[in-house]
């Protein structure tokens, strides 16, 4: 558990990462979509002792003031390289280290992990040099495959729609987004927006925080794609979180488990026995059926399950049917929502029709076989809504996915270019050494066919042209080719132009369709 303490002594601090002090935990990230771990988010804890475990907001001032907060988070950064997804916060200060860069292409680079891998949670503040383009360090490394996320998007960050296209992969909501999410419209049109804004440029969207039923059942109702929080898994420590994944954990809950299975129908009402009328009505259709006995039971109902359609009584204690239904529209707008009253309110009820919070009104005593008919139908449409959304959600990964492969495919493109530089670059100094060698030196093929004379070679042998192409015993005699089919490797002495030469070979045993390469030394005169 971590453990609030006071003011501590900077110089302690930069201390303790020599000492091996500090200690990462690992919180699992899940997809919605499947309920399994995605990755972790890497979280920085200081153990000063064996009873004490700090959190950063303990001792994140006094380390950066101490000047070693680079270090850390230096230090964080290359544990978190591992075969899935983890994401590690960046401070400001290391954005700005010249050397952060090379050191993260280092530590991939010595291991086998993909740098799609690793993942870099910066502020907007910190990340963006300017709008739609990141500082040099981030933009190097996201060129080299690093995944970028921008941390604490939230309802007190104002709306990131003033950014173009964003260059990164991923945004994470902040826990402050999801506060009292399921009382207040606001704060649930707000998550909307940032939802709408990462859907919009094919971004990751992350929430953080996601600690009860409520708020999970908001954050599947606004489609994010992942969230991390104490509702499936506190921050464990690497053996835990190792375990876990191993183990094929994965998150199951009543929104998730329903994503394929029967229709959920929310029934609001403070008669018990329209409740029950209500249920054996529609139970043989084989939906899943909720009830609440008023407006609030019901809005927490809608907080903690995927409603797709809302029956609601008109009157009922402290909240009106159409009240209800008003809140229900702005907390869940894909919903379908009908009012059930033995009433005629008409210009109520008409005004909320006008408005769009009711989609139909049903009278009290209803009409089994109408109400029925009017249900399936109803949720005939939400189906086929829920589709689109899921095959645009699906298009919008497929397109992810695309980019991430051509990604992948250009730094390969890129890094077989860069090798075939290097080797046309050594290839010309090789053939530069060759040709400056003072002796003479000669490559022959199986068939004793030169491919390859020096300056010093063409000099001594070929005064008038070019040796290459040449048969070998045409330039040296007959008495060389049995020299070379016999594989000896003592010299053989030939006379040529009035001087006499020994031969040295040696076999290109890598490169065989080359056969051998034969150096001439000159003896000297007596």
């Amino acid at each position: 558990m971590d453990t609030p303490a006071t003011r501590l002594d900077p110089s302690r601090i930069a201390a303790a990462l020599e000492r091996g002090e500090f200690r990462l935990l690992f919180q699992p990230r899940v997809r919605l979509d499947s309920g399994h771990v995605e990755g972790a988010e890497v979280l920085l804890r200081w153990r000063p002792d064996e009873n004490t475990l700090l959190a950063p907001g303990v001792f994140m001032a006094e380390l950066e003031q101490s000047g070693a907060v680079k270090e850390v988070d230096r230090w964080a950064v290359t544990q978190a390289i591992a075969p899935l997804p983890l994401s590690v916060n960046v401070s400001d200060a290391l954005l700005g280290d010249p050397g952060f860069e090379a050191d993260v292409r280092e530590a991939l680079a010595s291991s086998t992990v993909e740098p799609r891998l690793l993942e870099l949670e910066v502020s907007q503040r910190a990340a963006l040099a300017e709008p739609g383009r990141l500082v040099p360090t981030l933009q190097a490394l996201r060129e080299y495959g690093v995944r970028i996320l921008l941390d604490r998007f939230g309802p007190d960050q104002g709306s990131p729609g003033g950014l173009d296209r964003p260059p990164v992969h991923g945004i994470k909501i902040a826990p402050s987004a999801l506060e009292d999410i399921a009382e207040r419209p606001e704060a649930a049109a707000a998550m909307r927006r940032i939802v709408g804004y990462g859907r919009t440029f094919g971004l990751h969207v992350i929430a953080v925080g996601v600690d009860t039923p409520a708020q999970y059942g908001r954050i599947f109702a606004e489609r994010c794609d992942a969230f991390q929080g104490n509702l499936f898994s506190p921050a464990v420590d690497a053996e835990a979180f190792a375990a876990l994944v191993r183990g094929g954990r994965r998150f199951e809950s009543g929104t998730l488990s329903a994503i394929d299975g029967a229709r959920t129908v929310l029934l609001v009402d403070d008669e018990p026995n329209v409740l029950t009328a209500l249920k054996r009505l529609l139970r043989p259709e084989g939906y899943r059926l909720i009830t609440a006995k008023d407006g609030p039971a019901g809005l927490a109902a809608l907080a903690e399950n995927n409603v797709d359609l809302v029956i609601s009584d008109q009157r009922m204690p402290g909240m009106s049917g159409v009240e209800f239904l008003t809140r229900v529209k702005a907390l869940r707008p894909e919903t379908v929502r009908m009012v059930l009253s033995g009433y005629t309110e008409l210009e109520s009820i008409t005004n909320a029709i006008n408005e769009g919070a009711i989609a139909k009104f049903l009278t009290k005593p209803w009409d089994d076989e109408q109400l029925r008919a009017t249900v399936a139908e109803a949720l005939r449409v939400k189906a086929l809504g829920d589709e689109n959304r899921r095959l645009a959600a699906a298009l919008e990964t497929s397109k992810l996915d695309l980019e991430a492969a051509n990604a992948r495919l250009e730094r390969l493109l890129e890094r077989k270019d860069r090798e075939a530089a290097r080797n046309g670059e050594l290839l010309a100094l090789v053939q530069e050494v060759v040709q400056q060698v003072p002796w003479p030196v000669m490559c022959v093929d199986p068939d004793h066919q030169v491919t390859l004379a020096n300056l010093a070679a063409a000099d001594a042998f070929s005064p008038e042209g070019s040796l290459l192409g040449e048969a070998l015993e045409s330039c040296l005699g007959d008495g060389v080719g049995p020299w070379l089919e016999s594989g000896a490797h003592q010299r053989y002495s030939v006379d040529h132009g009035g001087a006499t030469f020994d031969l040295e070979r040696r076999d290109l045993r890598d490169f065989a369709a080359r056969g051998t390469l034969i150096v001439a030394h000159r003896r000297e005169a007596p």
